[in-house]
């Protein structure tokens, strides 16, 4: 008889064992008479056949091998005593195969085995979600989430929070930084920016990034480490923790290692005692200074007092927000919300006045309205006065608030930017006989204490020397010749203390009109009032990129297997016979020939583009315009800190909020 072809299955008498709900002997019937088959068992869900010999254990095997998602309640069929009608019909589909394959439906109920490379690759997907996404690791043990995952793969199973907290994420991390120390191996030179901030728990942390140029001319930046930080925040400790960050990321020491921070006098012993030079003070933190500084006049700070308690009680009055809108609605204005100035940021104080002048009739209106006017007390609009007071204030700070976003680029080499946007600052801070006193007032304010930022000797000498390099700059317009001929003569001593070094680049002809097309955009107010750069903007006739003369192509000449293997490396432009010291000279009045590039214009690419003719000089450039004027790059991790350690997720360890915000920012 076919082994398939029984009646019913049916357990043992006196059977307790929970096996029995899934598996049953089988019974036959042969002319009438029934017969019990006790050599094996059937799989009631599998139709798989099993030998029996009076135990259990290959029941359960078999049970916990190929249906663990299936519970016991599930698995319960009919007794013995059942009627033939409420026999068990399994589905030919459910059984195996003659050859002994598996089905579907039983290749689905088959768990990954917890080592396989499928378990692996999805718990490190899962993994790169929680980082990424700044998901809770807690979310792992979320039952729905638990049940979207084995919808979406019954067969993988989802480890717990404690596993993700101690094995995929600290996996993931120690991936990603051996990933970035190879690669600032490969680096010569290397800056660094550090802030500090506090947690929602009242944890202090302490934020460090680093910032260099690839080979390719790619500017390059990864946050390094956000450490807590337990004791107080004096300079030398926290230069000690930046000696601590020199040594664990390898960083290159070689040759001076730069420090960005903001202005704060512990930030200089810290730069001090990690012996991290230059240290440049953050431009936007400077530039914050002295627009604080302006908004402190008296007349101002009047002005903005009651910008402000229109702003709040707008803010604060459902009605009023209503009818707001429905004022703008009629006077065909744009549906913006006023905004709240916060004091320690002027931008914000800038930007609260800017859309109070843009929604003036609207807010006039509002505020006469009869539903609104009867409530509010101590709130009146500004007068045509203060109306046009604002508007020229509005005008005054407008540059600082274009030159705040363009140095606040972190793909841009910014450090160039600041001797010639602070000069433009002053010059822009100039009284006019049209000013009014307000506005005169305001202008001193900044223009005093911007003017004293940056004159130390070392900081002014390596800012004229950065503006140098930058061939949009590379002029120096407001320098007398001989301050010219200083600041040249330093880069040439710079570029010799480099020594030869490595010089491996592949002469290739310049391209005439070649143009940069990734270019740093920059304000139209440097072009209107720069009349000192007389080749910034260069005259029809005058190449893209520089004067350098090219020779039409030559005919392909083919090469030797030598050349062909080792051209593109051991190409120098050096001529033979020279001296260091001859070569760099060469280099530097080749390049001080160069007609400067447009404002607009990307220095990288030109570099990149030139490099080969300037092998030394790219050399030294190529490790100073990797450096940010700004620390705003370590500020920018405080929003995304706030978005792990929020107030749900305030007991994360020191260890774990470090790790999240370093794959957040560099997964």
């Amino acid at each position: 008889m076919a082994s398939e072809d029984y009646i019913k299955l049916t357990k043992p008498l006196g059977s307790k064992s929970g096996v029995w709900e899934t598996f049953g002997l089988p019974v036959y019937e042969n002319n009438g008479a029934r017969s019990t088959d006790k050599s094996k068992v059937v799989c009631k869900l599998c139709n798989a056949h099993l030998k029996y010999n009076g135990n259990t254990t290959n029941m359960q095997k078999h049970i916990d091998r190929h249906h663990m998602s299936v519970s016991s309640s599930s698995r319960s069929v009919t007794s013995d005593t059942d009627s033939e009608a409420e026999k068990v019909k399994i589905d030919a589909s459910q059984r195996r195969t003659v050859s002994g394959q598996l089905r579907l439906t039983e290749l689905n109920s088959t768990k990954y085995s917890f080592d396989s490379q499928k378990a692996k690759t999805l718990n490190r997907k899962v993994g790169v979600f929680i980082a990424k996404d700044l998901r809770p690791l807690s979310i792992v043990d979320n039952l729905h989430f638990r049940e979207f995952v084995r919808e979406l793969d019954p067969r993988y199973s989802l480890p717990t929070r404690k596993y993700f907290s101690e094995k995929v994420i600290p996996q993931l991390y120690s991936e990603v930084k051996d990933k970035i120390i190879a690669e600032l191996k490969e680096t010569e030179s290397v800056a660094l920016t550090t802030d500090s901030w506090t947690s929602r728990a009242c944890e202090s942390y302490v934020t460090i990034t680093v910032h260099f140029m690839q080979s390719d001319w790619n500017m390059k930046s990864y946050v390094l480490q956000t450490r807590h930080l337990d004791v107080s925040h004096t300079g030398v400790n926290i230069g000690n923790v930046l000696k601590e960050a020199l040594t664990e990321w390898k960083l290159p020491t070689e040759h001076e290692v730069a420090l960005v921070t903001d202005n704060a006098s512990n930030m200089e012993i810290a730069a001090k005692t990690a012996d991290l030079q230059p240290h440049i003070g953050c431009f936007a933190h400077t530039v914050n200074l002295a627009c604080q500084r302006g908004l402190k006049v008296s007349a101002l700070g009047r002005l903005l007092g009651r910008i402000r308690k229109v702003v709040s009680y707008f803010h604060r009055s459902t009605t009023a927000t209503a009818v707001l809108k429905s004022k703008q609605q009629q006077l065909s204005l744009p549906i913006h919300k006023l905004v709240q100035d916060v004091q320690t940021r002027w931008n914000s104080s800038y930007e609260m006045i800017q859309r109070y002048l843009e929604q003036e009739p609207a807010i006039h209106a509002a505020l006469s309205s009869p539903e609104i006017k009867k409530n509010i007390r101590d709130v009146v609009t500004l007068s045509c006065d203060d109306i046009s007071e604002a508007e020229h204030v509005l005008k005054v700070l407008e540059p600082l608030k274009t030159v705040t976003n363009i140095m606040c680029a972190e793909h841009s080499p910014t450090v160039s930017l600041i001797y010639p946007m602070k000069a433009v600052i002053l010059e822009n801070m100039a009284e006019n006989v049209q000013d009014s006193n307000l506005v005169r007032e305001v202008k001193q304010a900044i223009r005093e204490n911007l003017s004293k930022r940056y004159t130390e000797e070392d900081t002014a000498e390596f800012l004229l020397l950065c503006a140098a390099l930058d061939p949009r700059f590379k002029c120096l317009p407001r320098l007398e010749q001989n301050e010219k001929d200083e600041v040249y003569g330093n880069i040439e001593r710079k570029v010799l203390l480099l020594g030869d070094g490595p010089v491996k680049v592949k002469i290739e002809p310049l391209e005439p009109g070649t143009e940069t097309t990734d270019a740093q955009a920059l304000p139209s107010f440097l072009n209107n009032n720069l009349p000192d750069f007389p080749t910034l903007n260069q005259s029809e006739d005058a190449p893209a990129e520089c004067d350098l003369e090219c020779p039409p192509p030559a005919k392909k000449i083919k090469k030797s297997a030598i050349e062909q293997l080792l051209g593109d490396v051991y190409i120098v432009s050096a001529t033979p016979g020279k001296t260091m010291a001859q070569r760099v000279k060469s280099e530097l009045e080749n390049f001080k020939k160069q007609s400067s590039i447009p404002l607009n214009a990307n220095p990288l690419l030109w570099w990149k583009t030139n490099e080969s003719h300037f092998p030394l000089l790219a050399r030294l450039a190529k490790n100073l315009l990797g450096i940010p004027s700004t620390s705003v790059p370590s500020e920018r991790v405080f929003s995304t800190a706030g978005d792990i350690v929020t107030a749900t997720r305030s007991a994360l360890s020191a260890e774990n909020v470090d790790r999240l915000i370093f794959l957040k920012k560099n997964l």
